[in-house]
């Protein structure tokens, strides 16, 4: 992975902000295992709460107001 990609690692142990972020903020597409990271970031973000309003204005999302 390049560096402003994070491992599955990383995704393992990332807390519900940093996922938000990622989800958010990395670009979709590219190769078959930055796929498999990004459908991890999502499947965790779910489990931590998913995106909320709050989150989403946190991270740079914009969110409902």
């Amino acid at each position: 992975m390049s560096e402003d990609f994070p491992t599955m690692q990383e995704v393992k142990t990332a807390d519900l902000e940093q996922l938000a972020r990622w989800y958010r903020f990395l670009v979709a597409g590219g190769d078959q295992e930055r796929q498999l990271v990004l459908d991890y970031v999502a499947r965790r973000l779910d489990a931590l709460g998913g995106m909320t309003p709050e989150l989403s204005m946190k991270v740079g999302f914009g969110g409902v107001k």
